[in-house]
């Protein structure tokens, strides 16, 4: 019995990333941004601060935002579909 023999199984490629076909409402840039941040490999995808300059997102920054409001309308749409909310946990 010798030595084990080494064998090349072939390259890896990485999935490819599609959006659904339900995101055509986005600009094309916009598409190619949100794929963008979506790469595994994170020296090959835009940084938290590349992404935030982004046009889509940097025009939103300035926008007053009724967090409290958003959730209480989520919480309401989730119950009206029968979801049932979970429990609070005792410490």
């Amino acid at each position: 019995m010798g030595p084990p023999r080494l064998c090349h199984l072939g390259t890896v490629q990485m999935p490819t990333i599609s959006l659904p076909s339900g995101m055509h409402y986005l600009t094309l840039h916009t598409q190619d941004e949100l794929i963008s941040s979506l790469i595994k490999e994170a020296s090959s995808r835009p940084s938290y601060a590349q992404l935030l300059d982004h046009p889509f997102l940097a025009g939103e920054k300035d926008k007053e935002v009724d967090m409290a409001g958003w959730v209480a309308g989520a919480l309401e749409k989730r119950a009206s579909r029968g979801v049932i909310p979970l429990q609070t946990v005792e410490a």
